[in-house]
């Protein structure tokens, strides 16, 4: 697994940027803001705009009449600050739309710059990858554009945005740097906005294009036959049937038997978040289709916009294979999707359960309309059931999230809690060394603890200590080793958090074994402190004692390793990829799977890591490790079919563990007949759910977990046969079941 930063969509403009520009510079004036550089000013940290530090950017100088400042090439990062304009004060300083960064500079490197913006999108120190500029590498002047979808953008202290960028390979001029959103008044804008996502999209083509011939499309799978069409979809042009959230799709797929129904079922706990996916099949061209839950205020639930699925070639197998897939992914919010008879659309809409919602049965109706064809209404019968999810104190899912020295992102951090997620396993704590300004950050990592805690996360959070490493050289190095690790374990603390300490991913040689050791064992000299790995069957073991989560990848567990892992006195948890195009995966393991398995958390890889271009999955060495994608019309990121089905795991392990502690209720008011008959349909439910990790994770899980496997080819057919776990529609039925099995606990011991 790997851990780095995100990435996402890159093009370029601008027009020359001379003495009118340059008269630009100071305040921002109808959200556009020209930065002319080429003075020592610049350089000045205590004031806005300012490059920082010092030592990572060049001098200055002239060509002609234009000014400018070489970028420093070998750099780790340089920083960029420019004043802000066009967000929300309100909204932890989310900007209002679409930004554009139009860059002036010298092509003079065979590389790009890459351009990270803070704090949208995860790794690299605070900041999202936002694009690129230059590489050609033909010495001339050019104006090249960024656009920055709205969600990969804030102003953190309400007066200035961040940017950073590295990838610095030559003494590279920049003269200029103008920032403008969306919402500009400047007379010139709409045309420059207009070229630039117009120079955006032609350049994403041209590379898929380039791209493509180097992979394999492995095609469409059988859909199976399809039902004959009525005549009154035949008349309105369309046909709609409602599969789950969690079923794989494709363009050519046919509803199962369930699913072409004209009424829709639904079921909730109060406080539950369900997402209804409505997929259209045209019969002819109905222009846009749009959906929409008519009468939602009628009904105890809060019904966001819907989001229709983006199509988009995907990695199948390892994620350094060459095959792919076109595959529904990221989830749009718009009103209507143009709809043809050669693909599927898929329309979802995600809806809250009031948490004070009263049991009982609730009626609404989705209407489907068409630009060229007719009209379609279908009845919504929502259930809620007369008690809430419950939930043990400890964590029980987390994700890997890319953030360092506890620079949290709170759309983000609210996002993995909306979607289950009530732990994480990042970097936490305050920098080793102090920054130019002496401040270690301490308080930026007491206010990520607290922001976590305030959105519902729970302990054992786990932080990475790697960047300790250095200190492992010297054993002069130990106390102060030792006190940081004790310094983050109070901080922590201090906001209601217990830790554990991870030092190294995936330790499969022998020498990061050792690594771990020294880590651990220096870690474990602190009074309290609790260890992590991502382990394997190899480390384990020469771990020992030294280790307290053991947090095995899906694919080596099984019954017997899972047994030694608690007689051991550690705590079990497992990680696994949350990238599979299979959205069932995601819902089977942290669900089903993993209360049947009783690991104490799982956590998943990961929420926002990307290779290249977002929107391109082929690109860069492995595949996009991301389960949400940049959006350009909301402050929260696009979710993806795989993300929502998360979810619904989450919920599915909740009322496992609902029903099991209403049974020890029982017990413990007399009730062992009722008790024993609850449980007895838990167990028939999980008796499908087979532990052994290998097959719950697929034949390229070790592949995952290891990447010097990286390049071990899988068999097709292997891969074929391992696509589903269990019937997609085994999901809900045991859902009813264990809710019905809830109520009539429920009844018999009086609540």
């Amino acid at each position: 697994m790997k851990q780095f930063l995100c990435i996402l969509v890159i093009t370029l403009w601008l027009s020359s940027a001379g003495s009118d520009a340059r008269a630009q510079d100071g305040a921002p004036e109808g959200n556009y803001y020209t930065w002319n550089l080429g003075s020592a000013a610049e350089m000045d940290a205590t004031k806005v705009p300012n490059l920082s530090p010092s030592d990572r950017f060049g001098v200055t100088g002239s060509e002609g009449e234009i000014k400018y400042r070489l970028l420093k090439p070998d750099v780790f990062q340089a920083g960029i600050r420019v004043p802000a304009f066009d967000f929300d004060p309100n909204n932890y300083g989310a900007i209002n739309g679409v930004f554009f960064l139009r860059v002036r500079f010298k092509d003079v490197a065979k590389a790009p710059v890459f351009v990270h913006a803070g704090k949208g999108g995860c790794g690299f120190y605070g900041a999202g990858y936002v694009g690129s500029f230059g590489g050609a590498g033909d010495s001339q002047w050019k104006d090249e554009t960024i656009v920055i979808p709205r969600s990969m953008m804030r102003s953190q202290d309400g007066k200035t945005f961040r940017f950073a960028i590295n990838n610095i390979k030559a003494d590279i001029p920049v003269a200029s740097l103008t920032l403008f959103s969306a919402n500009t008044t400047k007379q010139d804008a709409k045309a420059s906005i207009a070229a630039a996502l117009k120079a955006e999209a032609a350049r994403r083509e041209a590379v898929r294009q380039k791209l493509l011939p180097g992979f394999k499309d492995l095609g469409l799978p059988d859909p199976g036959l399809a039902p004959a069409f009525t005549a009154a979809e035949t008349q309105r042009g369309y046909r709609v049937f409602f599969p789950p959230i969690h079923r794989q799709l494709f363009a050519n797929s046919q509803p199962k038997e369930g699913e072409l129904t004209d009424s829709i079922a639904l079921e909730a706990a109060p406080g539950e978040t369900l997402t209804l996916s409505a997929a259209v099949r045209a019969i002819k061209d109905v222009g846009e289709v749009s959906v929409k839950w008519a009468d939602a205020k009628a009904m105890p639930v809060a019904v966001r916009p819907t989001r229709w699925a983006r199509y988009s070639e995907q990695r199948i197998g390892s994620s350094w294979g060459k095959d792919y897939r076109v595959c529904p992914e990221q989830l749009v919010e718009q009103d209507a999707q143009a709809c043809m008879p050669n693909r599927l659309e898929i329309a979802t809409i995600t809806f809250g359960v009031a948490k004070d919602a009263k049991a009982g049965d609730y009626a609404g109706q989705l209407e489907v309309s068409s630009q060229n064809g007719g009209k379609g209404t279908f009845p919504i019968k929502l259930r809620v059931y007369p008690f809430a999810l419950q939930h043990p104190d400890h964590s029980t899912h987390g994700q890997f999230y890319y953030i360092n020295y506890g620079d949290v992102s709170p759309f983000e951090a609210q996002d993995m809690r909306d979607h289950g997620m009530d732990m994480v396993v990042s970097e936490l704590g305050p920098m080793l060394n102090p920054d130019e300004k002496g401040d270690r950050k301490v308080a930026q990592s007491h206010a990520a603890y607290k922001m976590l805690k305030e959105l519902g996360y729970r302990s054992p959070l786990i932080t990475s200590s790697g960047n300790l490493g250095s200190l492992l050289k010297d054993p002069k190095n130990h106390d102060r080793y030792t006190q940081f690790v004790q310094e983050e374990m109070g901080i922590a603390k201090a906001e209601g958090f217990d830790v554990g300490f991870f030092a190294v991913d995936e330790p499969h040689t022998q020498v990061l074994i050792d690594l771990t050791k020294k880590h651990f064992t220096w870690t474990r000299d602190v009074p309290g402190a609790k260890t992590y790995v991502t382990a394997n069957p190899t480390a384990v073991p020469q771990l020992g004692n030294l280790l307290d989560y053991v947090c095995y990848n899906l694919s080596y567990i099984n019954e017997q390793r899972a047994e030694a892992v608690r007689k051991a006195g550690q705590t079990l948890m497992f990680y696994c990829p949350s990238i599979d195009v299979n959205p069932e995966v995601n819902r089977y393991r942290p669900g089903f799977y993993q209360y049947k398995l009783k690991a104490s958390s799982t956590q998943y890889f990961a929420y926002m890591e990307g290779a290249g271009d977002w929107f391109i999955d082929l690109d860069g060495d492995n595949r996009d490790w991301n389960v949400v994608y940049p959006s350009m019309t909301s402050v929260m990121h696009d979710p993806t079919l795989e993300w929502e089905a998360m979810r619904q795991g989450v919920d599915d392990w909740m009322y496992c563990y609902t029903l099991e502690s209403l049974a020890d209720s029982a017990r413990k008011a007399g009730k062992s007949a009722a008790a024993d008959a609850a449980m007895k349909v838990l167990s028939e439910v999980l008796a499908s759910v087979d532990v052994d990790g290998a097959k719950a994770g697929g034949p390229a899980m070790a592949i995952e977990a290891n990447t010097a496997l990286k390049d071990k080819k899988l068999d097709p057919k292997e891969m074929e046969a391992a696509k589903s776990a269990l019937n997609s529609a085994w999901y809900e039925q045991s859902r009813r079941k264990i809710a019905a099995a809830i109520i009539e606990l429920q009844q018999t011991i009086g609540q």
